[in-house]
């Protein structure tokens, strides 16, 4: 969770309000039309008054406020601040607002539900003996174990490094797909040893079929 500084724009108190002198404070016009059916009373919003009834005595302003939004929320959650909305010019307690929350784009992490994403790439020696990296998480760096053998591609996960759920306990994970890099430009030397490779693990290619 987190505290933020908002800016709204709402409607409040500035003197008194008068009856509007065109639907005599209803909000409403009626007009009669006249038919072969007989008379049919036609109802719409007063334009002088946008159907409040009354005039006057309220102005529009910017103002700050300060919310506390809790951790977990995600996009499309809301929450209500009781009587931080408009002012009401037919008296009685002000209106609600209404806070719609929407998630920015993060630099790293994928967010999906609870659990978050990021990709990781090591080189091959890394990938076929095994190694140890530090990985960002939103709490900052942790180290992980990268097991010999993986395989391009593969989750390994961080238990309880993801997000904490709304109004409970659970903490999502953290996962991390491995993805093999392959240098594109090598010297002699990294080249010889590759090739010794190659002889010493005498292995054809491989073939299964294709998943999307």
């Amino acid at each position: 969770g987190t505290s933020k500084q908002i800016k709204i724009k709402r409607w409040e108190q500035k003197g008194e309000p008068t009856k509007c002198s065109k639907c005599s404070g209803t909000g409403e016009m009626r007009f009669v039309q006249r038919s072969f059916l007989g008379q049919v009373v036609n109802v719409q919003p007063c334009r002088s008054c946008s159907g409040l009834g009354y005039m006057g005595g309220r102005e529009q302003k910017t103002t700050q406020l300060k919310i506390d939004i809790p951790k977990g929320v995600s996009e499309g959650n809301y929450m209500t601040l009781n009587g931080e909305g408009d002012h009401s010019i037919k008296g009685g307690s002000n209106g609600d607002l209404i806070i719609y929350f929407k998630e920015k784009e993060h630099n790293l992490f994928i967010r999906s539900d609870n659990d978050i994403y990021i990709d990781c790439w090591i080189d091959f020696p890394d990938a076929v003996i095994g190694s140890e990296v530090k990985v960002p998480t939103l709490s900052g760096n942790v180290k992980m174990k990268i097991p010999a053998g993986i395989e391009n591609g593969q989750l390994l996960r961080l238990k309880d490094k993801g997000i904490a759920e709304l109004n409970r306990h659970k903490i999502g994970d953290q996962y991390v797909r491995i993805n093999i890099q392959t240098p594109r430009k090598i010297n002699n030397k990294i080249k010889s040893i590759l090739e010794e490779l190659k002889l010493n693990l005498g292995k054809e290619p491989s073939f299964k079929k294709f998943n999307n």
